[in-house]
């Protein structure tokens, strides 16, 4: 059985029309914004290092790379989630601890697990057990 919930009635993505009094030619969203100004300080603050010093043409540069960026950014997903979220469960991901039974960490007291055990099985159904 399925219960229904409507929370993502609440999850509207804040959209800008105008800054001031000037209209904006495409609406541009929040994320966007954040992923255009990411880009840009990463581009000032690293436009020495190899593969953004080879370009010389500011327009280039400093105005269709961070445009590029957010827009592609904010169409993509992984896995059907956003970059950031993806980036954060990926590191979530690697961070946490591996030896988990039922999402719950398991604590070893004074074992140590280095050796890799793998445990096969034959036709009969008599298990072998290796470890090295």
């Amino acid at each position: 059985m399925r219960i229904k919930t409507y929370t993502n009635i609440w999850r509207i993505e804040g959209i800008l029309y105008s800054i001031y009094d000037i209209k904006l030619p495409v609406p541009v969203t929040y994320a966007q914004i954040g992923y255009l100004v990411f880009s840009f300080l990463f581009i000032i603050i690293f436009s020495d290092i190899f593969p953004l010093s080879i370009i010389n043409n500011k327009l280039l540069k400093h105005f269709v790379i961070p445009i590029g960026f957010a827009w592609l950014m904010s169409k993509k997903t992984f896995d059907g989630k956003k970059p950031y979220s993806f980036i954060v469960c990926y590191v979530k991901y690697f961070f946490r601890n591996k030896l988990t039974t039922k999402s719950r960490d398991i604590k070893l007291k004074n074992i140590v697990v280095d050796s890799e055990i793998a445990i096969l099985k034959d036709r009969s159904g008599v298990k072998y057990e290796i470890s090295s």
